[in-house]
C-alpha cells in the first residue's frame, strides 16, 4: 500500500540567464512546496554553491545541511539542502 512519502527530492530546476528574477522558477517550484506542506514531509535538493542560487532556495525555507567539494581548487561545490514542512494550525492552515 502506498501512502505519503517520507520526503520529496526536487531535481533539475534551471532558468535561462536572461529570464532570471522574473518569477518563473518560483512559480514552477510552488506547487511542490505546497504539496510537501500539505503532506507534512520535508523536501531535499542539491544545488551548486552559487550565492544567488542558494539565496533563492533559502528564501523558500531551505537550509544547507552539507557541502561537498568535488575538486582540489574548490571550484565545484554542491550544497545539500533541506526544507522542513511548514507547521499547520488547528484549522489545518499553514502558520
Amino acid at each position: 500500500m502506498r501512502g505519503v512519502p517520507f520526503y520529496y527530492h526536487l531535481n533539475l530546476l534551471a532558468t535561462a540567464a536572461d529570464k532570471m528574477n522574473m518569477g518563473y522558477a518560483g512559480a514552477l517550484m510552488q506547487p511542490m512546496l505546497d504539496l510537501a506542506d500539505e503532506q507534512q514531509v520535508p523536501l531535499y535538493l542539491e544545488n551548486t554553491a552559487v550565492k544567488e542560487i542558494t539565496a533563492f532556495y533559502e528564501r523558500r525555507g531551505f537550509v544547507t545541511k552539507h557541502e561537498h567539494q568535488f575538486d582540489e581548487e574548490g571550484q565545484v561545490v554542491i550544497r545539500f539542502m533541506r526544507r522542513d514542512p511548514r507547521p499547520k494550525n488547528k484549522e489545518g492552515n499553514e502558520k
